[in-house]
């Protein structure tokens, strides 16, 4: 019998998430069937799936969700790495997000909007707070500021981003980089005063 491989299982099923959330991109959750889900993944029987999933709602609900990884994972991949950084970042990033996660983005708001799934939405969803304060935290360092100055900002920044991925508004968009650009430039004015105003009494 061949000795079972937990790292050989793991990135099978990654590349079966991807092709599988593909197949109902491509044809829809209604259109997507066991067979083509097969035919995607280059499985000839549906009990080869069965081997990673134990339902299509499985596979439906875990393929978005390793959907929504990759993309915060873009997120994270692509933070500013200075202040020098920082308006190229916000200006460009949700457009290069909407250009090639759009589509993803739709198709996963349309999975957690529907009350089959709204469960699996809420549990995922109350994950990403504690996600994205470590990614935070990253982005603090880099600028040079405290995670309790930005942190409001890039929850705002966030939503922009998914709002843009989503709708392509660009005149919300626009508004919403703007002011945050802007806060953030205060933020760092007011971290270097006290920087400094901390030298001065030591």
């Amino acid at each position: 019998m061949k000795k079972f491989d937990l790292a050989v299982y793991k990135k099978r099923k990654c590349e079966c998430l991807d092709k599988c959330f593909q197949a109902f991109m491509d044809n829809g959750l209604e259109n997507t069937g066991l067979q083509l889900l097969c035919k995607y993944c280059g499985f000839k029987t549906n009990q080869a799936l069965y081997h990673y999933f134990e339902s299509k709602d499985m596979i439906i609900t875990e393929s978005v969700q390793y959907a929504m990884i990759k993309f915060e994972r873009e997120f994270m991949k692509k933070a500013p790495r200075s202040r020098a950084d920082l308006k190229n970042y916000l200006e460009k990033f949700p457009r290069w997000m909407q250009k090639n996660y759009g589509e993803h983005m739709r198709f996963v708001y349309q999975v957690y909007t529907s009350p089959k799934y709204k469960k699996q939405g809420y549990d995922f969803f109350s994950g990403i707070p504690k996600r994205y304060d470590t990614f935070i935290h990253h982005i603090a360092k880099n600028l040079d500021v405290s995670f309790e100055s930005i942190q409001a900002l890039y929850y705002l920044y966030i939503t922009s981003t998914l709002q843009y991925a989503l709708f392509k508004d660009e005149v919300y968009l626009d508004v919403e980089v703007n002011a945050i650009y802007n806060m953030c430039l205060e933020v760092f004015e007011a971290e270097d005063r006290k920087k400094i105003a901390q030298k001065c009494e030591d």
